[in-house]
């Protein structure tokens, strides 16, 4: 028989005394069910609450076929007079996020006739989709107006109807629910009534503070549910961002050298120079790419009828060195090698332009691979990476002479 939910008739129960129904082992995994239950299982946005049976921690609670399930660390040693505690501190939490987004959620649907989709609230964060997007200055005077709300002490009333009874309540509700055995609701007093399973605080001043943290465009995006997602804190948890930003802040200052009243302006400052400075190194890269690049040619190597550059660069890793590969075969057609040493390593990159000859870089870089290093490549561009040693040193120089050899022989078609 399924178990009798006490937390659906007092979520601010902590604490009874039951009997344990039932033990189930599957996939190396405990699971009981009880005669009575404090537990919330995961569900409706709401993620499982926590606590002990009999002194054993519930690690899960799930429901399953009408009853509840309660994942245990280990079987329990007795079945009668097991006693039940919850942990108040994380319920508590839980509800205030909970009543937070009925109210955020109302708020949003009476301001600009924009429905709530989903409701995620398994993490830190909550979340919320809804259908259409709005500005920050909608969504600024959404938070507005659903602390204000809040702070009205509102009762919030938790019950249940019949099939029977639903009807008497649909004009009210914001959302019509499907009727099933036993429906569940949730009532802001004079404000707003939906289907809702989870567990909520008895006045919305316990919600305390309502804040959003970020907004995000999510149309199109797989797994959305709506056009725009909002991130939101309620209660303890939005203190605990509060305390967290504003000690951020703190340091900021100290780091800026600068009071609160600054701080946007000074980043705005820093800012702008990392741009220009940013912008200044990219032309200087530039120019030193091309001198480079210069120096390269001007020590390249003739193979009969092909063009070789070939050199070992300082401090260069495989992203660098493909770049240089890519601006030498842009300037003029020719054959490149290349490797450096960096952090213990030893890359190489081997390139020429499609067509250019015969010989394929992919045959040339095996012989490192076969030494332990790893890449791979195709007839145009090879590239490989090794530790670094003198065996290591002396693979490459090996390489780099069998491409040479291999363009001198070629014949062009």
């Amino acid at each position: 028989m399924p178990a009798n939910r006490l937390h659906e008739a007092d979520a601010y129960l902590t604490e009874c005394v039951t009997d344990v129904t039932g033990v189930q082992k599957e996939k190396g995994k405990i699971w009981v069910t009880l005669t009575d239950s404090i537990f919330h299982a995961q569900g409706g946005g709401q993620p499982a609450d926590r606590g002990t049976i009999d002194g054993i921690e519930v690690l899960d609670v799930r429901e399953q076929s009408g009853e509840l399930l309660h994942e245990l660390a280990r079987e329990p040693e007795k079945t009668e007079g097991v006693v039940c505690c919850l942990d108040w501190e994380f319920r508590y939490t839980l509800m205030q996020q909970h009543t937070g987004q009925h109210i955020l959620s109302a708020v949003i649907e009476h301001l600009f006739d924009d429905m709530t989709t989903i409701f995620r609230g398994e993490d830190f964060v909550g979340q919320i989709d809804l259908e259409r997007p709005l500005s920050w200055e909608e969504i600024e005077l959404a938070q507005r107006e659903a602390n204000a709300l809040a702070a009205q002490a509102r009762a919030v009333n938790c019950f249940s109807v019949t099939p029977e009874e639903l009807p008497h309540y649909l004009p009210r509700m914001r959302h019509k629910v499907t009727p099933h055995a036993v429906i569940r609701l949730v009532e802001i007093e004079d404000y707003d009534l939906i289907g809702c399973g989870g567990s909520h605080v008895r006045t919305t001043d316990e919600v305390g503070r309502i804040q959003i943290l970020n907004a995000k465009n999510i149309a199109g995006q797989k797994g959305a549910r709506g056009e725009l997602r909002l991130y939101f804190v309620c209660g303890r948890r939005a203190i605990e961002d509060y305390e967290r930003k504003t000690a951020d802040y703190r340091r900021l200052e100290v780091l800026l050298g600068c009071g609160s009243d600054a701080v946007v302006e000074r980043v705005t400052q820093l800012t702008e120079q990392a741009e220009r400075a940013a912008e200044t190194n990219r032309r200087l890269e530039e120019r030193l790419l091309h001198y480079e690049v210069e120096s390269l040619f001007a020590n390249a190597v003739s193979c009969g009828e092909r063009l070789l550059v070939r050199a070992t660069l300082p401090d260069r890793d495989q992203k660098e060195l493909k770049t240089l590969c890519e601006q030498l075969v842009k300037e003029k057609a020719c054959a490149v090698a290349l490797k450096s040493e960096t952090n213990g390593m030893i890359p190489v990159v081997l390139s020429q332009p499609k067509g250019y000859s015969s010989f394929q870089m992919n045959q040339a870089i095996k012989s490192l691979l076969e030494t332990g290093g790893k890449g791979g490549g195709g007839p145009t561009f090879a590239q490989a990476t090794l530790p670094a040693d003198d065996c290591a040193l002396d693979a490459a120089e090996a390489c780099f002479d069998a491409v040479e050899r291999g363009l001198a022989d070629d014949v062009r078609q």
